[in-house]
């Protein structure tokens, strides 16, 4: 099972730790531990942007695409598509239907 950690939740857990080492003195170990806490945010906040990507939009050439189907279309005449990729994948005959 998955589990999710909310990610707003934790980002206010660590910036309620960073406004409170802010109000201190801070000895090399408080020190230490802000800057832990401003990385982990900088973190979570890159994995935000991995898990939400941009949508995929391909670009391609119609015209282009269609000339190569056309070229190719007469080699493949009375090839059984299906066959063959069986075949080059190494299907058992009986695996193919």
């Amino acid at each position: 099972m998955e589990k999710y950690i909310d990610a707003e939740k934790l980002k206010a857990e660590i910036e309620r730790h960073i406004k409170h080492y802010e109000k201190l003195e801070r000895n090399d170990f408080q020190n230490g531990e802000l800057y832990i806490c401003q990385e982990l945010l900088f973190l979570i906040d890159s994995l935000s942007d991995e898990n939400n990507p941009e949508p995929y939009n391909p670009v391609y050439d119609e015209d282009y695409l269609n000339e190569k189907i056309a070229k190719a279309t007469k080699s493949w005449e009375g090839v059984d598509v299906d066959a063959m990729l069986a075949d080059c994948r190494g299907y058992e005959e009986k695996k193919r239907k």
